[in-house]
């Protein structure tokens, strides 16, 4: 958690997604409507709290922050890697806190792709999970020195997952994106909800280096941007849904990604580095979101989220 707040966000390839204002907008600020639907449920805003921690007394704080502005907002909230507290009961409470602080909250439950169904349900019953990601992360996996070395059986594990869960099923990378050849073979496996989670944010391959202090940026290069992931699920959105992660900077970043097709967007560090602050310097700072996203939506003449996939952008 330390070393991914302490990682900067510069350029990426959300810069080079550009649109053309409207000088005579048609609608006022009051007439924007951000309500969003995604994981068969409807929301207020096209965004969420999407996985970042769990297992530790520190992190246990982070999630109770986070399920506290979930709950101020009705936001949906994915937690990080469930695998320690399957492994360590004694951690459990990291996790199952956020449905303390917040009984009727949207919950997102997380493992990876080596789990098992029963995993699956296991942990999802830790935190009343209402949706479940199972991540990808071969890069990570790669660059950490104890990580896994054997990949082949994630696809039938998914397979089996997707066929047999009860929940929105997401499968989701974190932050190396997705080609069109990963889409398509998800989409073959029965999954029909996919986070791309591109580059251009948080790097976990640049985090295991320092992690080990090696210093030659093995593996750091490797990836595929939120935008270009995107561009390739295009072809795909009528078979699943698609949501965008990774490198997400602002209200701009969130409405680009809403252009190029996502249903939703999941921020992290956005909300990591916000419960940071004071409770009323993280309010200031999420209405300042949504309402820099209205904003946009004004100049491009759009009031609802649905109408974003008819504005047209350059690259």
């Amino acid at each position: 958690m330390a070393l991914a707040l302490t990682q900067k966000t510069g350029t990426n390839d959300f810069d080079q997604i550009h649109f053309e204002h409207m000088s005579l907008p048609k609608y006022d600020f009051n007439d924007i409507n951000l309500e969003s639907c995604y994981f068969n449920r409807q929301f207020k805003y096209p965004f969420y709290i999407n996985a970042m921690t769990g297992g530790t007394q520190k992190t246990k704080e982070a999630n109770e922050k986070l399920a506290k502005l979930a709950k101020h907002y009705g936001l949906a909230m994915a937690v990080g890697s469930q695998k320690i507290a399957l492994e360590n009961k004694s951690v459990q409470d990291t996790f199952s806190v956020i449905h303390d602080i917040y009984p009727d909250g949207f919950f997102i439950g997380n493992l990876s792709a080596n789990a098992t169904y029963e995993d699956v349900l296991k942990a999802s019953q830790m935190i009343h999970a209402q949706a479940f990601q199972i991540h990808l992360n071969p890069v990570q996996e790669l660059a950490m020195q104890e990580g896994d070395r054997n990949f082949k059986h994630w696809k039938n594990n998914i397979a089996l997952i997707a066929k047999e869960i009860k929940i929105p099923l997401i499968v989701k990378e974190v932050g190396f994106g997705m080609n069109e050849k990963t889409i398509a073979s998800l989409i073959n496996l029965g999954v029909s909800n996919i986070d791309v989670s591109g580059n251009g944010g948080t790097n976990f391959a640049k985090i295991e280096n320092a992690r080990v202090n090696r210093n030659d940026g093995f593996l750091e290069g490797f990836g595929i941007s939120t935008v270009k992931s995107l561009k390739y699920s295009q072809k795909y959105q009528e078979k699943a849904n698609f949501i965008a992660s990774g490198g997400i900077r602002s209200a701009l970043d969130i409405v680009k990604s809403l252009v190029l097709g996502a249903c939703a967007v999941g921020l992290s560090k956005f909300f990591l580095e916000t419960i940071q602050l004071a409770w009323d310097e993280q309010i200031k700072k999420v209405d300042e979101l949504i309402s820099d996203i209205k904003k946009v939506m004004i100049l491009l003449n759009v009031n609802n989220i649905k109408d974003l996939r008819n504005v047209q952008y350059f690259d």
